[in-house]
């Protein structure tokens, strides 16, 4: 996650979210992490989060993902909003 709160995912492949990005780029995404407590204190929990999104494969923040993500071919961006 950026410090402006966009979610970045390396897309190596993602070919068939990346057609429906383009007709409609509204996204609901589902996360989960086994280092955060949920409820009644279980190992694990997950967020959602609202958005729209696109496909990009150049720019500053491609040339950081493919530094770390020798396999991006694209970059999956999520720009996060309240409903």
């Amino acid at each position: 996650m950026t410090e402006d709160e966009r979610i970045l995912i390396p897309a190596g492949i993602m070919r068939r979210t990346e057609e429906n990005v383009n007709i409609n780029n509204k996204v609901k995404m589902a996360f989960g992490s086994k280092n955060v407590i949920g409820y009644n204190d279980y190992k694990g929990t997950a967020f959602v989060v609202e958005g729209k999104a696109r496909f990009f494969d150049s720019g500053a923040e491609f040339d950081m993902m493919k530094g770390k993500f020798s396999f991006v071919t694209r970059v999956f961006r999520n720009n996060s909003y309240n409903g």
